[in-house]
């Protein structure tokens, strides 16, 4: 469950599974997209992409999240406005790290957004070769 609330300018997510909140949230700035304070970080925004959903095209912020003099932390969060975090990708190791699905649109966002081949969920990474049978290698 998703909730949110508006304090000044700032909005404020906060994540609950069942009976546990979940281990972060996060805020944002309603007149300001550049950024969102996240684990105690500014995380900047790096990209934005529309996705279209049926008849809507659907704006997804992508932040970039970096910790001065650490390792692998840096990671994409991928925002909605309704939604707040809907994917984060860890960018060292290449690996999703969680996506928080909410309704039947927001799963539909996160497929797209994880299936995504342009740049904007994985930078500088190449969609893998077409499967082919020439390409099966027969070990004796």
């Amino acid at each position: 469950m998703l909730n949110k609330s508006l304090e000044n300018d700032t909005l404020r997510f906060i994540y609950k599974q069942k009976l546990d909140t979940l281990a972060y949230s996060f805020s944002k700035s309603i007149k300001n997209d550049s950024s969102i304070h996240l684990y105690g970080q500014n995380c900047f925004l790096v990209s934005q992409k529309k996705f279209k959903i049926g008849n809507e095209n659907i704006e997804i912020s992508r932040y970039y999240y970096d910790v001065e003099n650490s390792v692998d932390e840096e990671s994409s969060f991928f925002y909605h406005k309704d939604y707040g975090i809907l994917v984060c990708f860890n960018d060292g190791w290449s690996d999703l790290i969680f996506s928080v699905e909410h309704d039947n649109k927001s799963k539909i966002l996160i497929d797209s957004i994880i299936n995504d081949r342009t740049g904007f969920y994985r930078m500088n990474i190449p969609p893998p070769p077409p499967f082919s049978d020439s390409l099966i290698i027969e070990i004796d």
